[in-house]
């Protein structure tokens, strides 16, 4: 998550439909984290509820893309009442999924766990 904000920040600078589609390209990768976090609910979870999780978790993930469809120009929104013009706040916009991707992966970084058992020190406050 930490390598693929850096194309959540760089969409605001893209000036080419080649520059989007290349950048777009990237941030499509990065969204099949989708895939690992299923992965890693099917790991996480006892057989008799595995599917119950998984369930959760993809609704949890189809949540976030519609609720990105509201988030995202209501804050473009936010950022042209402050003056900027609809032009630049819509790029402004795009520093708020970047930090939030940054954010998410320090947190999965620090507590973070694998299923074999190793965990780094942050989490391992249990043991």
């Amino acid at each position: 998550m930490l390598l693929f904000s850096l194309p959540v920040f760089l969409i605001s600078m893209i000036t080419t439909a080649d520059g989007f589609i290349i950048v777009r390209l990237f941030i499509g990768v990065s969204l099949c984290t989708f895939v690992c976090c299923q992965f890693w609910i099917g790991s996480m979870f006892n057989v008799r509820i595995v599917g119950t999780a998984n369930a959760l978790g993809a609704g949890w993930g189809n949540m976030g893309g519609g609720a990105t469809a509201i988030i995202m120009p209501a804050i473009q929104v936010g950022i042209a009442s402050g003056g900027v013009s609809t032009w630049a706040s819509w790029r402004w916009a795009f520093f708020v999924p970047g930090g939030i991707f940054i954010l998410t992966g320090i947190i999965i970084y620090m507590f973070g766990e694998v299923s074999s058992g190793y965990c780094k020190p942050a989490c391992c406050w249990y043991t």
